[in-house]
């Protein structure tokens, strides 16, 4: 605390202007990364990886903010194209084919199909020229075709692997240290939800008694008065007639209420 001496009083110290935040420009300082993202971090429109632990929602989004603002990207372009498989940053291949492009190397396809595409990159320094392949072939080896966008989308997902492994090879420096991995596909936490209220969410209404569900027949179940009831019958029929009834709480002389037959009875039978 700051004491005016003249006065002999404290000295109110005002708070740094906070700097505002830039929407279509690279982030340029921690501390707008670290705002921002706890703004995203309300939005439910965020990648589910991203999201899955709520603690570290903020945290996520400020990393992939500074992944971004490393390569030239605004904050939006930053969250749909990085992303992070095993603790590593990846680029999707629609960035790594745009990086490339905007540091000056050309592009061709030489064969684009559902099974194989080509790729050549010519570095635009040294003439330096690169091709590479990727097939479906090489997708089935790498596990690839279980995945939803490459049983939906072959022949795009093939170009964006070919594009980022030729990158890789000819011209690391547009973006050094970033993979092409492709993310796991987003999964939603299933919520916590308290047993009563998932024995609530089951349970049919009333009037409405379900008979089907996905067209199966489902067999008429016992209540649990029904039961209690039968155990009441079948204890009653081994106990001696001061101890029948409820107040002995549905329980045999012998112990057993589930598959008992009179001539296993400890008590001989039927009293």
């Amino acid at each position: 605390m700051t004491i005016d001496t003249v006065n002999n009083a404290p000295v109110v110290q005002q708070a740094p202007p906070k700097v505002a935040v830039p929407l279509a420009r690279p982030l340029s300082s921690l501390d707008q990364a670290w705002r921002l993202a706890a703004n995203l971090g309300q939005s439910s429109l965020l990648p589910a990886s991203l999201t899955k632990n709520p603690r570290t929602t903020q945290a996520n989004v400020m990393l992939i903010l500074m992944y971004g603002a490393e390569l030239g990207l605004t904050p939006m372009q930053s969250i749909q194209e990085i992303y992070v498989v095993n603790g590593r940053p990846q680029i999707s291949g629609r960035l790594w084919l745009a990086k490339v492009r905007e540091a000056g190397h050309r592009v061709d396809k030489i064969e684009h199909t559902a099974e194989v595409c080509t790729i050549k990159i010519t570095r635009g320094d040294t003439g330096e020229e690169w091709e590479e392949t990727f097939t479906i072939h090489d997708a089935r080896t790498a596990k690839l075709l279980s995945k939803d966008t490459y049983q939906q989308h072959p022949k795009r997902m093939l170009l964006w692997r070919a594009v980022a492994n030729c990158a890789t090879a000819i011209c690391p420096e547009v973006a050094m240290g970033y993979g092409a991995e492709l993310p796991e596909p987003d999964q939603q936490p299933a919520p916590e939800v308290a047993l009563a209220v998932a024995v609530d969410a089951r349970t049919p209404p009333a009037a409405e008694p379900a008979d089907t569900v996905d067209a199966d027949v489902l067999e008429d179940q016992p209540s649990d008065d029904d039961i209690r009831r039968e155990l009441l019958d079948l204890a009653a029929q081994h106990q001696q007639p001061d101890t029948a009834g409820p107040a002995a709480d549905y329980a045999c002389l012998c112990g057993a209420v589930g598959d008992h037959y009179e001539d296993e009875c400890p008590n001989g039978g039927a009293q």
